[in-house]
């Protein structure tokens, strides 16, 4: 399974998916926050 950083990243999945893919860190953090929620059964 990829990391968030394996999809998020510059050169990451999205990067090769979407053409003009720009990462930002808000995206990043958002995605290991909805990690941590689904990890713990938590919420956002």
């Amino acid at each position: 399974m990829p990391t968030i950083n394996n999809v998020f990243s510059s050169d990451g999945l999205l990067a090769g998916a979407i053409k003009g893919f720009v990462p930002r860190e808000a995206q990043t953090e958002m995605a290991k926050a909805v990690k941590r929620a689904i990890d713990t059964t938590g919420s956002l």
